[in-house]
């Protein structure tokens, strides 16, 4: 109970340092969302994949699924997300399908707001006695999870219950990225990527064709074409996100932390001071300073969006789970929207992506029947049908290798080509410590300390400093306040 007690304090000074950092929805003038009627052909085969969409283009009104009362007798599974606004009668079906599918149990979704609220709400209600069922924990949360120490590997919670699940189906990168010492902590579910948005109008307006896979030096050549061509405002929308820098650290080979990128024990330092980071930060300050970048703001995702949308800027980085929802908003303001990798420097192998989105964790210390009625919801929903129906409609990749299969098969990927390149992107990631992620409980805090120093970096530029000597200081000034928040952290738990 003391650590508990302790993360919970970590949990609330993190929340003050984030609350101005969650991401927002805005409305863009003239984009309108259009909900999609699907046929769903049922099949029984061998495989158990037994639901395919396919989209028939008929809008229709999406009607909110009331919840009922819970009859006498029938087991209750708390299910804790934050999968709100447009996603939330999605995971309603869903829920509502595995609880006819399942007389006795009945899984009740409750949406908790953010990645960081739940975390907070969940330790608080495991400490009164009333721990959630299922708790969908974000990336960023992952060593936070593990020290709580009030979630129980996915692993485990199988084997205690006599199911089977073969974790080779699941896709390479989210698996590895929650396998912690070679065990399987929670079951991929959400999972996401960073990917780059551009508007191919105004690059064929100039005679000019992205990459699949662009480099640090195309996008400039690229950007000061577009620009000085009087083609748009700016080239380029930047979000100042760390998972950005993160992975653009990464797709070099860089670690962003110490203990082999936090996979050979606690992290005591954040390596901002290496070459993969400096060489980053150069090349996007001198975007910056080059007229050819405009930063829309600290993790202001509605802001970079609404000006990609508005064609001020002719890229932007975001997230592959809204590649659906930027390409229909772009059709809706009159250009089209395609995707393209993440840039890199040109003189280095591309290592891939490291993932974003979340996974479902089960809780510790449930009855028997209570943990294994949660476990085979978790089975079930990342299970190939139902991944399948959750890609195609809240976007988010599927979690098996055999979904990406039916999808392929299906047509679906040729239909969309800019998932293609999302989940090209993301399979042909390099299984690494790099692309795996680092894993250490201050995480959220160092990514406030890293996304103010790059708002010094712009200020200390427009001050007259050089591009390299911003860096240089900035990311020193980054390095010593993370390292220690940190130190602070590992104090708080008694490491």
């Amino acid at each position: 109970m003391k650590r508990l007690t302790s993360l919970l304090i970590v949990v609330v000074v993190l929340a003050g340092f984030m609350a101005a950092c969650q991401p927002e929805t805005v409305e863009v003038t003239r984009v309108v969302e259009v909900e999609k009627e699907v046929e769903v052909e049922r099949e029984v085969e061998v495989t158990k994949i037994v639901e395919v969409e396919k989209e028939v283009q008929v809008t229709v009104e999406v009607e909110k699924i009331e919840s009922t009362p819970i009859p006498e007798g029938v087991m209750q599974i708390n299910f804790w997300n934050v999968l709100g606004g447009w996603r939330t009668p999605i995971l309603e079906g869903l829920v509502t399908d595995f609880n006819l599918q399942h007389p006795g149990i009945a899984v009740v979704n409750e949406f908790k707001g953010s990645y960081r609220d739940l975390i907070q709400a969940a330790i608080q209600s495991t400490a009164a006695g009333e721990p959630p069922h299922i708790s969908q924990i974000f990336e960023a949360g992952t060593q936070l999870a593990l020290d709580t120490e009030i979630w129980m590997p996915a692993e485990d919670a199988v084997a205690q219950c006599g199911l089977e699940v073969d974790w080779d189906k699941y896709l390479d990168a989210p698996l590895n990225y929650y396998t912690i010492e070679g065990k399987h902590y929670s079951f991929p579910w959400n999972t996401s990527s960073p990917i780059m948005y551009y508007n191919k109008d105004i690059l064929d307006a100039a005679g000019l064709e992205m990459p699949k896979d662009p480099t640090f030096e195309d996008i400039e050549v690229i950007g000061r074409a577009l620009v000085d061509g009087g083609y748009v405002e700016y080239a380029f929308a930047g979000l100042n996100h760390s998972w950005f820098y993160e992975n653009w650290i990464a797709t070099q080979g860089g670690n962003l932390v110490d203990q082999n990128n936090s996979q050979d024990g606690r992290v005591t330092e954040v390596l901002w001071d290496s070459e993969e980071a400096k060489r980053t930060f150069t090349w996007y300050l001198q975007l910056y300073k080059d007229g050819l970048l405009i930063d829309s703001g600290i993790e202001a995702w509605g802001e970079v969006n609404r000006i990609f949308l508005s064609q001020q800027a002719a890229m932007m980085m975001y997230s592959t789970s809204a590649v659906l929802k930027v390409e229909s908003d772009a059709r809706e303001n009159g250009f089209e929207a395609n995707t393209a990798y993440i840039p890199a420097p040109a003189d280095v192998e591309r290592q891939g992506v490291v993932i974003g989105g979340a996974s479902l964790y089960v809780a510790k210390g449930l009855p028997q029947d209570e943990l294994c009625a949660a476990t085979e919801f978790m089975l079930w929903i990342s299970a190939t049908p139902q991944t399948i129906r959750f890609h195609q409609s809240a976007g988010y990749f599927p979690s098996t290798k055999q979904a990406v299969d039916v999808l392929e098969a299906e047509g679906w990927f040729s239909d969309h080509p800019d998932q293609q390149t999302a989940i090209d992107q993301l399979t042909e990631t390099k299984v690494g410590p790099a692309t795996q992620g680092a894993k250490f409980g201050a995480l959220l805090e160092v990514r406030t300390i890293i996304e103010k120093q790059w708002e010094q970096m712009m200020a200390d530029v427009d001050a007259g400093m050089s591009v390299e000597d911003a860096v240089e200081k900035n990311l020193a000034a980054a390095k010593e306040a993370s390292d220690v928040a940190i130190a602070d952290y590992n104090a708080t738990i008694g490491e």
